[in-house]
């Protein structure tokens, strides 16, 4: 009589990657040692050459722990993606079908279902498509994936969980992954509302703050709001604004003449920093 024993290992997260993982121990109870099959985690980043890696010879960007991934695991020298956009991809890598065969084979289709962008197109796998995940189920595996899937939108047959996976997290449409402030995601069949993500709402450029801070030299601050820019020279100065729509070269200090436009940058400057022991305001 075999013994199954199953958990979930490390996960990676790489940008808007799909992380697949499955680990599975499987041993005979009469037996004084268990037989270990290997664990097995797939990383598939989106637009990553193999020449971006060390362990593919790489100099100039260091890669410690995806080589020492490949040092304790296997290097591919003569592999292809599947397809050159996201979902068909991940259909062959699911089903092992080239895309001759698999049953997403582009990322809008004829017919389909209603994606984010709102016509239909968005093939989801079918019921009867076996996936690498079911097959290693089938062998004791415990399975789970992370990122983005893109095989398949809620409520249809191509849900990850409908699909041989055991746990479940991230972007079933890829198009929520291009954001870096999803309104929700899913675990499982669950959808995750990310309340604090802008109070549900897309956040456009225009209202992102950005900023700096320069230590030495006396302690400088500079925030970019849409077309102003603010700049405080030095603790306890007056904070200079300019409009940068009609005054690129910052010539005209116009903070007096736009007073909500100041008190709404101070207020950002409240949340835009940590203190410092290393780095404090003031020497």
């Amino acid at each position: 009589m075999n013994a199954i024993h199953c958990s979930f290992g490390v996960v990676l997260k790489i940008g808007g990657s799909a992380i697949v993982l499955w680990q599975c121990l499987v041993g005979t109870l009469s037996a004084s040692e268990t037989i270990a099959k290997p664990n097995i985690i797939f990383v598939m980043a989106d637009d990553l050459g193999y020449g971006d890696l060390g362990c593919y010879g790489q100099q100039v960007i260091k890669t410690p722990h995806i080589d020492q991934l490949a040092t304790g695991g296997l290097r591919f020298t003569h592999c292809y993606a599947g397809s050159t956009v996201c979902a068909p991809s991940r259909s062959v890598l699911m089903t092992g079908k080239h895309t001759g065969h698999t049953t997403v084979r582009g990322n809008f289709g004829t017919g389909g279902v209603q994606g984010l962008g709102g016509g239909k197109g968005r093939v989801p796998l079918r019921k009867q498509d076996v996936t690498v995940a079911e097959i290693l189920k089938q062998a004791g595996y415990v399975t789970g994936m992370t990122g983005k899937w893109g095989l398949g939108e809620p409520n249809t047959s191509g849900e990850p969980n409908s699909q041989g996976f055991d746990e479940w997290f991230g972007y079933l449409n890829q198009r929520r992954a291009h954001t870096y402030y999803p309104t929700f995601i899913w675990r499982n069949r669950q959808r995750v509302d990310l309340d604090g993500n802008l109070d549900g709402k897309q956040q456009e450029l225009d209202d992102r703050f950005l900023y700096w801070e320069f230590f030495e030299g006396g302690f400088q601050q500079a925030v970019r709001w849409g077309n102003w820019k603010a700049v405080i020279l030095k603790p306890g100065q007056e904070m200079e604004l300019y409009d940068l729509a009609n005054d690129v070269g910052e010539t005209k200090d116009v903070a007096s003449q736009n007073p909500i436009i100041v008190t709404r940058i101070e207020a950002y400057l409240k949340t835009a920093r940590t203190e410092s022991k290393e780095f404090p305001t003031t020497k």
